[in-house]
């Protein structure tokens, strides 16, 4: 007997289907045509990066109001709202960010169901619970408050949170004491990147400030010259120790980022010298107690040709008089070698681990062994190499097949804290203890699911791309799934920045899931599914390929029976704005319909934003003549032709997103409606009191996930 659901959505796709129509004013064409390396690039809506045009903000706001209507109208929608609602409480608490203190207490974010947003919390060691900090009391309804980082000194009696407002990442640090809930002193602005990193006395903390860039500005600087500055708490002064100028003999460009890191007990600090977009990374070594100094003797480790680092993780050690590094170099796939912490040589260091299959991706070291992660197309497993064995790994066996990540791993305490879930399971919080070889479940996660995770079915295939590349595909359903073609299908891609979507329970997809939709995560070139090859297969030059490898992810999915082109929509966000513009563009006939949210759209511009200059590692620039050509290829916006069919469209935004223009979507929403000959609606929905999607708040979310699935489960109504 099939289940109400499944009635109810085989009606929706078998019964007469009438348009769903929407039309809004589109805006005035002004074209500017520029000539870059010999080449006329137009651009019909270039006023729109205007910041302040009170008239791209009433075309905005009137396109997101009538956006907000026409979403709130389709069937079904309020059902999707509401059911996200429920399977919040049938979920229990969210916890995350879970760290821990010298004592043994637990800290953690957790969000109760029903509340906005989550909040600090200290479990101590008798069970213990309480409320350590309420963000909510710092913001304002329109505008909420969220932790983007927190530390706890190790004495446990300080706290440094970084809160920003309205998800727009832009970070103020607040020191509290702990026992009395005082805040000492005034905050300390523009702490954007990373948490406190504590002196091992408890006396102050190392953190990365950005540069002061006044109202009259240049704000393409926003991101350029940081400093890392030491502030102590009883003098409360902010001192800088690390940065552009300030050692002649460091070499830091202006694009760069600084970074100073000590671990518990390590008597040495390490600084960083990063891209922001890229693993490498040039690293430095001083003694902690001599950092203040002036004249402090920063060792050069290594440099960023040496291809040390982790885009997703610790990638340094100390043992003993060695350093253990994570390096790619000569290894895309990543290996772990040992050198003299006195005297680094890395052209000397000593090879100590390289997995036999898989993608070493991070390293921690707690006082038995180093634990390193290892991704394996998509799932991941834990390493152990003892300290008095470390040529001998041991696999830490795990519940399943999944995502496993390293927490909260010391040098002062034995053992290793996980965090492990996958595609149909929630995630759990694990401690690895290794005198017994046993993993514990610490129950810190609640373990509740509903009972859809039960009927669900994970698959991971192979297809072949566009040059005969095998790529590989996460598939979720139900189980009792029909392959006959009728299936909404959401196919989401991204593959940029080496950054891998691992397996992890979807929770805002479950109500879509239980409807009879199926999720596809394709694991694209551009991404880490397989190291740095993987990556540079779909950088800069070769970048079609990230968007040739979603192409070709639809069509399996169509040629297989999980969907038809008229139900299968494309999603991407951010630089996955960059895979679904170009795919939609590249073949707008394969796709029911497209979502993108916070994309980049528009990457010949890119570089005039905040963030465009520290992307250009990862994207390039305009100013060399075949990286200009990369971009204009890569960029969707200048790809949308007049007179073509385009599918209904979805482009979501935070107003206060820092990392991704608002322009971007404006100006790819103005072209598509100017140029699509058909009748299929292009969305324009802009949330004024988010950003990038970090700190938006539970209900800003259900919402959002809300219209897009509703969007998608009515794809075959928006048709002509």
């Amino acid at each position: 007997m099939k289940s109400l659901s499944c009635c109810l959505l085989v009606f929706l796709f078998c019964a007469p289907l009438s348009l769903i129509a929407f039309d809004v004013p589109s805006a005035p064409v002004r074209n500017v045509t520029e000539t870059l390396h010999g080449i006329s690039v137009e651009d019909p809506f270039r006023y729109f990066e205007e910041r302040g045009n009170p008239e791209v903000d009433e075309w905005a706001r009137s396109q997101s109001s009538a956006a907000i209507e026409y979403l709130a109208a389709l069937p079904g929608r309020d059902k999707l709202y509401e059911r996200l609602l429920s399977l919040d409480s049938e979920f229990g608490a969210e916890v995350y960010s879970i760290s821990y203190g010298t004592s043994g207490a637990a800290y953690f974010m957790k969000r109760e169901a029903g509340e906005s947003l989550a909040r600090l919390y200290r479990q101590n060691l008798d069970g213990e619970t309480e409320l350590l900090l309420d963000p909510t009391t710092y913001g304002k309804e329109s505008q909420p408050a969220s932790v983007r980082h927190y530390s706890v000194s190790p004495d446990e009696q300080i706290l440094a949170v970084g809160m920003d407002t309205g998800g727009s990442e832009n970070a103020s640090m607040y020191v509290i004491d702990l026992k009395t809930g005082e805040r000492l002193g005034e905050p300390l602005p523009r702490a954007r990147w990373g948490s406190a990193n504590w002196l091992p006395d408890s006396s102050g903390f190392f953190f990365s400030q950005l540069q002061y860039i006044g109202p009259d500005g240049d704000r393409q600087q926003t991101f350029q010259n940081s400093r890392v500055h030491l502030y102590t708490v009883a003098e409360r002064e902010l001192e800088p120790v690390f940065g552009s100028g300030l050692h002649p003999d460091v070499a830091i460009a202006p694009e760069h980022l600084p970074f100073i890191s000590v671990a518990p007990g390590v008597d040495w600090a390490f600084a960083t010298v990063r891209t922001g977009v890229s693993a490498e990374l040039d690293l430095y070594i001083a003694p902690v107690a001599s950092v203040r100094d002036a004249s402090v003797n920063w060792i050069q480790v290594a440099k960023m040709i040496d291809a040390v680092g982790s885009k997703r993780g610790n990638y340094a050690a100390v043992d003993g008089d060695s350093l253990l590094l994570l390096t790619r170099k000569n290894a895309p796939n990543g290996k772990i070698v040992r050198v003299n912490l006195h005297e680094p040589v890395m052209e000397e260091a000593e090879l100590v681990f390289q997995a036999e299959s898989g993608v070493i991706q991070s390293l921690e070291a707690a006082k038995d062994a180093i634990y390193v992660k290892v991704l394996e197309g998509g799932p991941s497993s834990i390493i152990r190499l003892p300290f008095d064995a470390l040529h001998q790994p041991e696999r830490i066996p795990l519940p399943q097949a999944g995502r496993v990540s390293l927490n909260s791993v010391r040098p002062t305490r034995n053992g290793a804290h996980l965090i492990h879930g996958s595609w149909d399971r929630p995630s759990q919080h694990y401690y690895y203890d290794p005198l017994k070889k046993e993993l514990l479940n610490t129950e810190l996660i609640p373990g509740k699911r509903p009972s859809i995770c039960d009927e669900l079915e994970v698959k991971v295939v192979h297809y072949k791309s566009h040059d005969g590349v095998e790529i590989p595909l996460s598939i979720v359903h139900r189980s009792d799934l029909q392959t006959d073609g009728n299936n909404p299908a959401y196919l989401v891609g991204y593959g940029a920045y080496g950054i891998t979507i691992e397996p992890a329970l979807w929770k805002s997809a479950l109500p879509f899931l239980e409807q009879g939709g199926v999720l596809a995560i394709a694991h694209l070139r551009g991404g880490g599914a397989y190291g740095d090859a993987w990556r540079l297969a779909g950088y800069k030059a070769t970048k079609p390929n990230t968007w040739k490898d979603f192409i070709a992810a639809g069509e399996y999915l169509i040629e297989n029976g999980f969907t038809r082109s008229a139900l299968l929509a494309a999603s991407g966000r951010s630089a996955g704005g960059i895979t679904v513009g170009r795919a939609i563009t590249e073949r707008p006939e394969l796709f029911g319909g497209a979502i993108i949210g916070v994309g980049v759209s528009d990457t010949v511009r890119m570089e005039t934003t905040p963030n465009g200059v520290p992307n250009i590692p990862e994207f390039g620039t305009v100013q060399n003549e075949d990286e200009f050509h990369w971009l204009l290829a890569m960029s969707s916006y200048h790809h949308v032709r007049d007179g073509i069919k385009y599918p209904p469209t979805l482009i979501t935004h935070g107003a206060n997103d820092t990392r991704v223009e608002l322009w971007q979507s404006l100006k790819m929403a103005a072209r598509l409606q100017a140029a699509t000959a058909s009748e299929a609606p292009i969305l324009l929905r802009v949330d004024y009191g988010s950003g990038h999607g970090r700190g938006s708040s539970s209900d800003q979310r259900k919402n959002l996930n809300a219209d897009i699935y509703a969007f998608v489960l009515n794809l075959g109504k928006m048709h002509p």
